[in-house]
């Protein structure tokens, strides 16, 4: 675990090398407002099971706050690779929050760099 000043908690309980390494990363950055690594029991719902997401992280994008649900922060990750029910489950997720309507998206990822590049004008 680390110590945190960004989580709801005041230290952050990670799984693997790459989820302490998105903890210090989203620490670390001045566009990351607050995060928190998602308990077990927090689960979106999708027509084929429920999908528990990793993270939780509200940053700030043009003076906007944004809130994202991360998952599959594995090292190495690869879309094409997952098993099919559990690309279908993820893919199920993204509409939940497209069709909720809300500034909520869900994102699959492996690199917090590239997601801060992609969804935050450096």
């Amino acid at each position: 675990m680390i110590e945190s000043k960004k989580s709801l908690f005041e230290y952050v309980v990670y799984d693997s090398e790459n989820e302490e390494k998105f903890a210090k990363s989203f620490e670390s950055n001045n566009s990351v407002k607050l995060y928190a690594k998602l308990p077990d029991w927090f689960k979106i719902p999708t027509p084929l099971g429920s999908y528990n997401p990793d993270w939780a992280v509200l940053i700030e994008v043009d003076g906007k706050d944004k809130l994202y649900f991360v998952l599959e922060t594995k090292k190495n990750i690869m879309f094409d690779e997952l098993r099919l029910k559990e690309r279908a489950k993820i893919e199920c997720g993204k509409k939940h929050f497209e069709a909720l309507g809300t500034e909520v998206t869900l994102e699959d990822i492996d690199s917090f760099e590239e997601f801060m590049e992609e969804k935050v004008v450096l």
